[in-house]
Formats: structure tokens, sequence, C-alpha cells
């Protein structure tokens, strides 16, 4: 089955970490004189619309966003349950190597955070977390404040680099998700499981709820009752005397067996190459069972 991309435009099956996984299964084509069905990341929708013919719009990356992008007649609209975000994760991290890593924990700073693009909830927190940044290492690329070890967007492939010293260096993360409205579940909060990291979150009420229906551990040593308060403010309130209450505890505190094993869990259940080539097949299963249809 032939798959027909936009030329020069990226897409999943471009992915120097995915590539190899589509052509198991199609033969990919920019030759829009070929015969097969068309597909388009989201962003090309319009594109694969003015074509007039079956197409599949690959909307599995922020699949909470653009409602405006349906199906119709000729074009098949794909999003995520949440499968995609870890299992293109688990095989984005595997190719840099990540799988790797070996903690060290030498916890010699409080908690790691990091952001990148500005936004309203992260200016919140931004303004909430100062009073305890004093020995913690944190980044807010949009406002021009970095970490060392990192490398700035024009400098390379930042879109997925991290430093394993950044959490060897710290005693857990404080994740700030992409947004805080309900059913947004990006690739942040995997980060700290793929470094054996404890993690506190700021975003959307019940998002821990979320991680564990994936078959990940949340922490026996956090307080996480921030995660059922629906008020946003309260919640960010919340969160914050948290993070505030797990420093004065200091690093020791997810010393103990519950927290390993929790840590231990999520790692391995992140890096299962397995399911996650797993999740793909059936979602080409999908797209051909759609082109059976022409």
């Amino acid at each position: 089955m032939k798959l027909i991309l936009k030329k020069d435009s990226w897409s999943n099956a471009t992915a120097f970490f995915l590539e190899d996984l589509y052509r198991k299964h199609f033969e990919l084509s920019t030759d829009l004189d070929d015969e097969g069905i068309v597909y388009a990341h989201w962003q090309d929708w319009e594109w694969a619309k003015s074509l007039n013919r079956p197409a599949i719009i690959d909307h599995l990356w922020d699949p909470w966003t653009n409602p405006e992008i349906k199906d119709t007649e000729y074009l098949k609209v794909i999003r995520s349950d949440g499968w995609f975000c870890i299992a293109n994760e688990c095989l984005w991290y595997q190719a840099l190597g990540y799988n790797q890593y070996q903690a060290k924990n030498i916890n010699d700073r409080t908690f790691l955070m990091l952001m990148n693009y500005q936004r309203l909830h992260r200016d919140l927190i931004w303004d909430k977390i100062q009073p305890h940044l004093d020995n913690a290492l944190y980044s807010y690329q949009d406002r021009r404040i970095t970490i060392n070890g990192d490398i700035a967007r024009e400098e390379g492939p930042w879109q997925r680099y991290l430093n394993e010293s950044w959490y060897d260096r710290t005693a857990f993360s404080l994740v700030v998700e992409s947004d805080i409205e309900q059913g947004v579940h990006s690739e942040k909060v995997l980060k700290p499981m793929a470094f054996r990291h404890p993690f506190v979150v700021w975003g959307p009420q019940g998002y821990l709820k979320w991680v564990r229906s994936w078959g990940f551990e949340t922490f026996y040593a956090v307080d996480e009752s921030y995660d059922d308060e629906p008020n946003d403010k309260k919640r960010l309130e919340m969160v914050v005397k948290e993070v505030k209450r797990l420093i004065k505890l200091g690093p020791n505190h997810f010393d103990d067996a519950k927290t390993q094993q929790a840590l231990d869990t999520n790692y391995k259940r992140f890096y299962n190459i397995e399911w996650a080539t797993k999740q793909f097949e059936k979602y080409f299963d999908e797209i051909k069972q759609y082109s059976s249809r022409w």
C-alpha cells in the first residue's frame, strides 16, 4: 500500500525514528500522480482537502486542539486517546539513547522545572514559584531564562534534548503541562519517567488519574490531593505548597522502597518497545481499513 506525502513537508512518516516502521507497512511517495492514499499532518489538512481524493489526516499530535478539523467525504481524521505521546516518545527516546541512562542521584539541587514556550498558565506558576528557586534547576526559554547544559532552539535538535545531569542533580521534577484544560496529555510528564524521577504536575484537574490509567504509577511520598481540585487557582496554590514541602523534606524523602518501586515501574513501562510498536501497528491497520473502502 502506498502513502502519498506532501513534498517538502514534515509528517510522522518522515520522522527519523519512525520512518523505518512506516516503511515496513507502506510505500512512501511524494508523487501525486501515484495511486494510493494521501497521508498528511494536520497542519497540511487544507492541502489534503484541495486534492479531492482519499486522505488520512494525522492528528496524533495535540489531539485536543483544532476541533474544526473533521472527517469529510474523502478525509479521515485520526486522533489519539493518549497512546501516541507514550509510544512516540518511547521510540524517540530510545533512538536518542536515553534508555541507557543510569541514575547517579547527586541531588545537590532541589527540583527541576523545564519550560519552553510562554503561556499564561506557565507565567502563573513562574510567578508563584519564585521564592523556591534558590537551589533549583530551571528554564523558561521564551523569557530568555536558560539552564546550564541546554541548547538553544537555533543551535540543533533541541526538541527532545535532555541533559542527564539535570536529573542526577535534582530530587524531583516540577512538570508544567502544555495547558491546564481538560483532556490535555502531552509528553511532558514522560520526561521524568524516562529518567527515574519523582514528579509533581501543574496541569489539568485529574491529570494524575490519566497517567495511572496507562499503567504508570504516581508517588506515595507526594501529597497528590491537588489533582482532585477543580479550581485552577487553588490547584496551583496546592502544587506550589507541595513543592515547598518537598524541598524542606530533602532528597532523602524519596529513598523509600515504595517510591523506588514506582520509579522502576514507570521506567520499564515507558521503555516498553514492544508495546509502543504494537500501538503504531494498530494505527497502521486503521489506515489500511480506511484505504480498503476506496
